[in-house]
């Protein structure tokens, strides 16, 4: 409790001119309401959904008990406090509960809409009969006097102009039919009804009246009653155009992208939105329903949810080796870096703006939106360090007392611990192995830990993670190496299962290259495992950890164990022979293996005992689909003696090349075959 109240009573002050640009999200009243704000005098300004930190300001630090009781409570990670005066508060309060009371009231109006009817009749005794028929089956009716009356009423409703403050994304000369949905879904929400009624003999041109509607707002239900309009029933006519046969069917058969896409078509956006939430990950269309919704809420200025919509359809991508960059693609990075901006993430923003650049640089205004961050970026650089009292460039301060800050802890292994780190010098994030304090007092595995790590930074190659500095720092033997965003072949695995042939074949293309380069240069790894793997944001393999495996194997009495993963071992690394090249040879295979079925070759106990005894499964044992070039490849790699397996790299990819691929499985969902009724409007 102490260190919150503390935090509170430093936190820096701020005026109304600094908070006027700052857009609170409606939603995160949700979790803080107006009340609490209210009686506590606190009002939230962001909430990180990856990282957990709630910006906000506060008026008197007293609230300290009552915050953490709620941080608790909601699983904030970390708070971000700034004090602003009475005066301010109440300013900015009674923004919030007009924006809340606007965004209920909208809420209530289209509650409202979607029961509501526009009834065309001039004759007084028809209008009661059917507004006295419509009320009964729980509609509201709005009355129009005659056609001409109700079309000039439907123009200038939905021909409104461009609301102030309106999203000010570039028009779309490529709309997609998902975008076209969600303009549709947005015309009917400026209409004030969701059905029309009107006897056929009142109408100029009845034939022609529907479509004159639909031209107009196509989602709009149109009744026209004929003589015998008393014994039908309008209610069972609505529900049967609400409820069509196209939707039912994309419900039966839990199609819920399509069930989406339907209630667009009539309009009906909220029902629309539950659907694309429930679109699972492994669908097909998931990274598009995500898109749709990041999309909508893009639309309504709700920019915190956009992002974790955008986010989740990126990070789908991002996690699938089969994807490529297409148009689809590009408008996601688009769109989730203008997110990016709107929530102040300026350097999340750029990252991916530079992307785009890199793709297409004629991609929309790209470069204006690059030239926008980074100046925005220039402009809170210069300011924070005026506030600071620093001048634009600071070098590196000698009395520092460690060149790397260390920001987030990656992951722990045999040889130590791994963190993500900032270079204070060069400014730029990297990842910084950290050798195990019981190993640091040993001279002959530190002399070993740093000639490995020289002779690895003499390695350049795209496949291989680059290393840019090793020594000791407050005591500590480090090595420190380009930071790779993305997920290692393992993870993705255990994700996926087993990959497509045709996407292990081209991982498997990438780490043969690496290798190849590498034992050119007399540098063996030791370690080829799939979690040695990493797979970046763009598609590239980089295999990480090259020859230091080595470094603890040589001096430790469980070399076997330590100097490599039991499952990816070599015989001779069982043994502890001494090996060559073609250890690592041997390990790729034991990859191939788990990439094309989703396991090891011999995942039972004490794998080392079958590494050197039991002769290697066929892979259609486990996958009986796999064709047998790529099972002979596997099997040559597998051998137990070095001189019957591949001698080279390069044989292994040549041998690659002749795989057919005609077998490959398809990993997308296909969409259900739609029945061949059409939807009706009566």
């Amino acid at each position: 409790m102490k260190p919150l109240l503390n935090s509170l009573n430093r936190a820096p002050e701020l005026t109304l001119e600094d908070l006027l640009d700052i857009k609170i999200p409606i939603d995160l009243f949700e979790q803080i309401p107006l009340e609490f704000c209210r009686k506590f005098k606190i009002l939230p300004l962001r909430l990180e959904t990856q990282s957990g930190i709630l910006s906000f300001v506060f008026v008197d630090s007293a609230l300290g008990v009552e915050l953490e009781k709620l941080r608790a409570r909601l699983g904030w990670m970390h708070l971000s406090a700034f004090r602003i005066t009475q005066e301010t508060f109440e300013s900015l309060l009674t923004q919030c509960e007009s924006a809340t009371a606007s965004f209920a009231e909208s809420a209530m109006e289209n509650i409202v809409r979607n029961r509501s009817v526009a009834l065309i009749e001039p004759d007084h005794k028809f209008e009661g009969l059917l507004t006295e028929l419509l009320k009964s089956q729980g509609l509201e009716v709005r009355h129009y006097g005659s056609e001409d009356k109700f079309f000039e009423f439907l123009h200038r409703t939905t021909s409104r102009p461009k609301p102030k403050g309106a999203v000010d994304l570039p028009e779309d000369e490529n709309e997609t039919p998902e975008d076209r949905l969600l303009q549709m879904a947005e015309t009917q929400n400026a209409v004030p009804f969701r059905y029309v009624v009107a006897r056929s003999e009142v109408l100029k041109a009845a034939a022609k009246f529907s479509e004159r509607i639909w031209g107009v707002a196509p989602t709009l239900s149109v009744s026209i009653l004929e003589e015998n309009w008393f014994r039908t029933n309008i209610l069972e006519r609505a529900k049967s155009q609400t409820s069509s046969e196209d939707l039912q069917f994309f419900i039966k058969h839990e199609d819920f992208y399509h069930a989406a896409l339907e209630c667009l078509q009539q309009g009906n956006l909220i029902q629309a939105v539950e659907f694309l939430e429930r679109v699972p990950s492994e669908n097909a269309y998931f990274l598009r329903a995500q898109t749709i919704l990041g999309k909508a809420f893009l639309k309504k200025k709700n920019y915190n949810k956009a992002v974790e919509h955008f986010q989740r359809a990126y990070d789908y991508w991002c996690e699938d080796p089969d994807a490529i960059v297409d148009e689809i693609v590009l408008k996601l990075l688009y769109h989730l870096a203008y997110s990016f901006e709107k929530v102040h993430r300026p350097e999340d923003a750029l990252r991916l703006y530079e992307r785009i650049a890199g793709e297409n640089p004629l991609f929309r205004e790209v470069g204006a939106r690059l030239a926008r961050v980074k100046e925005t970026l220039r402009k809170a650089n210069a300011a924070q360090e005026k506030k600071m009292g620093l001048p634009a460039f600071t070098a590196f301060r000698k009395e520092t007392a460690s060149r790397y800050e260390h920001l987030q802890e990656l992951g722990r292994g045999g040889m130590g611990i791994v963190f993500r780190a900032r270079d204070q010098i060069l400014g730029r994030d990297l990842a910084l192995k950290v050798l195990n304090s019981h190993f640091k007092h040993d001279e002959k595995i530190v002399e070993t830990f740093l000639r490995e790590a020289k002779s690895l930074a003499a390695l350049n190659h795209l496949h291989i993670v680059t290393i840019f500095d090793a020594g000791i720092e407050e005591g500590n033997y480090y090595i420190a190496m380009e930071y790779i965003e993305g997920k290692t072949v393992r993870d993705l695995l255990k994700a996926r299962g087993h990959f497509r042939l045709s996407t292990a074949i081209s991982l498997s293309k990438q780490v043969l290259k690496a290798l190849s380069y590498a034992h050119s240069k007399k540098v063996i790894h030791r370690d080829i495992t799939t979690n040695n793997m990493m797979l970046t944001e763009n598609k590239i393999i980089k295999l990480m950890d090259f020859g230091l495996a080595r470094v603890v194997n040589q001096l430790h009495s469980e070399q076997s164990i330590i100097g490599g993963t039991p499952y990816f071992m070599s015989p001779e690394q069982v043994e502890g022979a001494p090996i060559d090249h073609r250890t690592d040879i041997y390990s790729f295979g034991v990859c191939l293996f788990e990439m094309t079925t989703g396991q090891v070759p011999f995942p039972m106990e004490n794998p080392g005992y079958h590494h050197l005894h039991t002769k290697a499964p066929d892979a259609r044992t486990v996958k009986p689909d796999l064709p047998p070039e790529i099972c002979e490849i596997i099997a040559k790699c597998l051998e137990k003696k070095v001189e019957d397996r591949y001698q080279t790299a390069e044989a292994i990819l040549e041998d690659l090349k002749k795989v057919p691929l005609d077998s490959v499985e398809i990993s997308l969902r296909s969409k259900p075959e739609k029945s061949n009724s059409k939807r009706k409007r009566t």
